[in-house]
């Protein structure tokens, strides 16, 4: 992992998204690589919130475990496997619901280029490893 962009401490937490620590990205390790930019991680939040709380029944693996844990399980019979042709689609989820599809794709596409990219470490109630305390 470049030391650059390693997951922020608290102690280094910028203060001008002092009130974000405690919240969705104090939690998450690439939440932290990502508070390097106060602005960016400001600015996703709302994104984030759509996707995670709107469309939380696209979700699978951990996050249909959390989903459920919500009390919004998905059903898993909404979306036909494997997907359909986009204007089967929109006929099954609408306009809204295809673009939430590419959004919630490229909103993870984000996450997973900003970890591969810096190596950020897999947070450990994620792996069920424990890891250092920050």
């Amino acid at each position: 992992m470049s030391e650059k962009f390693k997951p922020l401490s608290d102690a280094d937490w910028p203060v001008e998204i002092a009130g974000m620590m405690d919240g969705f990205a104090g939690g998450l390790n690439v939440y932290r690589v990502m508070a390097h930019h106060p602005m960016l991680l400001r600015a996703w939040a709302g994104l984030r919130d759509h996707i995670v709380h709107h469309r939380a029944d696209c979700s699978d693996g951990g996050h249909r475990r959390r989903a459920c844990e919500s009390g919004r399980c998905p059903d898993r019979s909404r979306l036909p496997y494997p997907p359909p042709a986009r204007t089967e689609l929109e006929q099954h989820l609408g306009p809204q619901g295809v673009l939430d599809v590419i959004a919630t794709v490229g909103f993870y596409s984000t996450l997973a280029y900003i970890v591969k990219s810096f190596n950020v470490p897999i947070d450990a109630h994620i792996t069920g490893i424990s890891s250092p305390r920050r």
